[in-house]
Order: structure tokens, then C-alpha cells, then sequence
């Protein structure tokens, strides 16, 4: 569990993301479609399911979920600072510990290179990712698989 070892701290934009592995290939979701689906698929206890509804709620009231851009072609990631001693980080390790006991495998993926940004506020960056945002040279793919 997460919080029986330190996560390490990004120093870039990062997000957290479920991994599927197929074949050699490696797809990442976000970790907010991935609790829409798991939600439906009733698969949980009551009792996780209650504390993942209990968390979805909270992240729907506490992060700007925007709507004037091409959402299919943004990639949505926290800003630096959010990473360590803050609710938002502490609610999505919450989250990610929670997907993990049902088998999901989460990772931090951190970029310097984002891409173009559609969207910005406080705590999270939207960006179209340049074609080579996530290349060995331009971007750490993981920081840290928890």
C-alpha cells in the first residue's frame, strides 16, 4: 500500500494513470474514467464503493472540470506543487490505493513537456501533447509505479 512507502515527490507536471497492458503495448487511462467504470461495473464492496462515490464527489467539488475546449485531444495534469502535503494530493493517493486493491496497477507519470495548453488554473494544466511529449528526451514516463 501506498502508504506503508514514501511516493516520490514529481517535480514536473504529473498525473496519476491506471496502466493496461496489452501484449507489449502499454495504454494508460485516467484514473477518473477508470472510477466511472468501476462504479458501473458494481464490483466493489459497499463499503469501497461508498468511499469511492465518497471520493469522486469530493474531487467533482474540489477540481475544475472545464468545458470550453476538445477534451478528447487534452491531457489533463497537476501542477508541481500539488504533489506532497496537500488535499488533493492526499485525496488521490486515496483514490489510487483504493483502485489498486481491486487489481488495477496505477503509476505517476511526469512530463516537463506537456504540450500546447488549452486550459489552466491553480492546481492542474489541460494540453494537447506535442508529438514527441512523451519521448525519452522530452518527458520521465514514470515516476513512480505505486
Amino acid at each position: 500500500m501506498l502508504g506503508d512507502e514514501k511516493v516520490p515527490l514529481p517535480t514536473d507536471f504529473f498525473r496519476f494513470v491506471v496502466v493496461q497492458q496489452h501484449g507489449e503495448k502499454k495504454k494508460h487511462l485516467s484514473i477518473f474514467v477508470t472510477v466511472e467504470r468501476i462504479i458501473k461495473s458494481h464490483a466493489m464492496t459497499y463499503d469501497d464503493e461508498r468511499a469511492l462515490r465518497e471520493l469522486e464527489r469530493w474531487f467533482d467539488k474540489n477540481l475544475v472540470s472545464p468545458k470550453r475546449f476538445d477534451r478528447a485531444a487534452a491531457i489533463f495534469w497537476f501542477k508541481p506543487h500539488v504533489a506532497g502535503a496537500t488535499a488533493l494530493w492526499e485525496k488521490s493517493i486515496a483514490l489510487a490505493e483504493l483502485l489498486e486493491k481491486y487489481g488495477y496497477r496505477l503509476e505517476i507519470v511526469s512530463t516537463s513537456r506537456p504540450g500546447k495548453i488549452v486550459y489552466d488554473d491553480d492546481v492542474q494544466i489541460a494540453a494537447v501533447p506535442f508529438k514527441d511529449t512523451f519521448g525519452a528526451d522530452s518527458s520521465s514516463p514514470i515516476l513512480h509505479a505505486l
